[in-house]
């Protein structure tokens, strides 16, 4: 479990939000994981979001199922209860592999909140990602480039675009072997927006249950 101070909510090359506090806990077994994370802005106009993912990891593959859950101010919207499905939840699976130094993730949006494409249809929002991460011997680098492969308007795409490339740079500071302060630094664009952006944030991570 752990819990995050950061400038910036960028996710996939979008900014959703200024600085925020962002508490996450996961529990594993074997390979299948629950985790539970949220994001609560300094600024009490912006949404609070809460994700809950269910998983399984094995020997660099990955499967889950995520719901993203927002809750509005409101001011926003008319129905801000956690049942106002279509408004509040994105329910959304993921498929991924990753090796020391290589990792490609794919999403797909299956039910509740979404765009739609250009036919005015559902889009089934997808986002998918190539990354080389690089361990250092004092510190972390990984490069990503992301894109939607399709129509979509939750991305104001029409076709296949590139939203995202980034490079991180990260370093794990440890207390003990139940303690450690991760800090990063990463630093992108959007080029399908032409927007760039700079992430700077800290964390304290804590694996109470570590043997």
């Amino acid at each position: 479990m752990g819990a995050g101070i950061v400038s910036k909510y960028v996710i996939r090359g979008v900014e959703y939000g200024k600085g925020s506090f962002q508490p996450d806990i996961t529990f594993s077994y074997k390979g299948a994981f629950l985790n539970g994370w949220a994001y609560i802005p300094f600024d009490n106009n912006n949404f609070k979001e809460l994700d809950l993912t269910l998983g399984y990891y094995n020997r660099g593959f990955i499967v889950s199922v995520v719901d993203y859950i927002s809750f509005y101010p409101k001011n926003m919207v008319e129905d801000n209860s956690f049942t106002n499905f279509n408004d509040n939840h994105q329910i959304e699976i993921h498929a991924g592999y990753s090796r020391k130094f290589f990792a490609f993730n794919w999403f797909t949006t299956v039910a509740g909140y979404d765009g739609v494409n250009s036919k005015g249809e559902r889009a089934y929002t997808s986002y998918m990602s190539v990354g080389v991460p690089i361990t250092l011997p004092k510190f972390d680098i990984a490069f990503e480039i992301g894109a939607t492969p399709y129509s979509t308007s939750s991305y104001n795409t029409d076709k296949f675009a590139v939203v995202d490339l980034n490079m991180k740079l990260s370093k794990d500071i440890f207390i003990n072997k139940y303690l450690s302060v991760p800090i990063f630094a990463q630093i992108g664009v959007n080029p399908h927006y032409k927007d760039p952006y700079l992430v700077l944030g800290v964390r304290l991570s804590c694996n109470p249950l570590s043997k």
